[in-house]
């Protein structure tokens, strides 16, 4: 599945996921959003997080979600990597030390960010 991923072969994959879905794992959703984030995807991973976890069950982590969170934050996304974060902690996980790192990186990058000009003028 990962090499069909890495080669964008998304359909393959998205049939394949449903054929193998009881064989994914926590490792495997990492893995893809590792992929994702190589590719600066994000719609390609938050599709892969609603197969994966949302219709096949399978329970994140506390290091898949700042994998996740990562893919919004190379494509320049910091706000949708914060409430991602969020959403982790919401269900109870816990920060690993990489995942606090990430959080606080993309929180500082969303309220240093201006929506306006006039504080570059």
């Amino acid at each position: 599945l990962r090499v069909l991923e890495s080669c964008e072969h998304y359909d393959k994959v998205d049939v394949l996921l449903v054929e193998f879905k009881r064989y994914l794992t926590v490792v495997l959703l990492g893995g893809m959003m590792n992929i994702a984030a190589e590719q600066r995807n994000w719609k390609r991973a938050d599709k892969l997080w609603m197969l994966i976890v949302k219709k096949h069950g399978v329970k994140p982590s506390f290091v898949a979600y700042p994998a996740w969170a990562k893919v919004h934050l190379l494509c320049g996304r910091p706000a949708a990597a914060v409430r991602i974060l969020h959403e982790m902690i919401a269900v109870g996980l816990g920060y690993s030390s990489k995942g606090a790192c990430d959080h606080l990186q993309a929180l500082l990058i969303t309220y240093h960010s201006s929506l306006t000009d006039t504080c570059y003028g």
